[in-house]
């Protein structure tokens, strides 16, 4: 496996250009949701995302472009057809990108990304990083793991997912960031119990669970 760190380039006066893959334009996706606070929160002075689209529709192009981000629309064949020719012009356009913005690293989100960005990741000969989300397994995991330089999970339990990779190096857990500026406790700590007239000593079960603990108020 290439050495990660070593084929990273950056001088001091260049940003290290990251292209990012979306498996959808529709921003109301968690996945796309984590993707964008990502992209937005890089620190721009090392940092350069550019962000690849299937589609300008549903949203997230707009979001995006609002934050100062650059996005390009490229629309990938499905792996399992025989239209070979297609395949190599999404790649050879994907290959003409790269070298266009001087990628130095590549992060998809989905099979599909993956499988076209990790043959170009190959040719150029930079790291590709995986984002998996998804539980559900994917006819082509054992290829797209070969491809892959390290495979982001969003929790331990998506490891099951591979076992029938032995490459425990490659996978790493890095959960999901919360938004506490959109996310945050209300001021008045009794509008939950008030809203839904519930007791101050009330205690609420959960579905499915057997234990007990006092009704947030968050």
């Amino acid at each position: 496996m290439m050495n990660f760190q070593s084929n990273i380039v950056k001088s001091n006066n260049r940003q290290i250009n990251i292209l990012y893959f979306s498996s959808f334009g529709n921003e109301v996706r968690g996945g796309q949701e984590s993707l964008f606070q990502l992209v937005a929160n890089l620190n721009r002075k090392h940092f350069n995302p550019i962000v690849i689209v299937p589609t300008f529709e549903g949203g997230l192009f707009s979001k995006l472009r609002k934050n100062g981000t650059k996005v390009c629309k490229l629309e990938l064949p499905k792996i399992l057809n025989f239209r070979i020719l297609n395949k190599l012009k999404t790649l050879w356009k994907l290959l003409k990108l790269i070298r266009n913005h001087r990628i130095d690293i590549i992060h998809t989100d989905g099979p599909r990304n993956t499988f076209y960005a990790g043959f170009a990741a190959k040719i150029k000969n930079i790291p590709l990083i995986w984002h998996v989300r998804a539980s559900n397994k994917d006819r082509y995991d054992r290829v797209l793991t070969k491809l892959s330089t390290r495979i982001i999970l969003v929790a331990d339990t998506l490891r099951s997912r591979f076992k029938i990779s032995s490459a425990d190096n490659k996978f790493v857990t890095i959960h999901n960031g919360v938004d506490l500026f959109k996310f945050r406790p209300r001021e008045n700590k009794k509008y939950v119990r008030h809203k839904y007239h519930i007791d101050n000593d009330a205690t609420q079960r959960p579905k499915n669970q057997n234990a007990f603990w006092p009704v947030s108020v968050a």
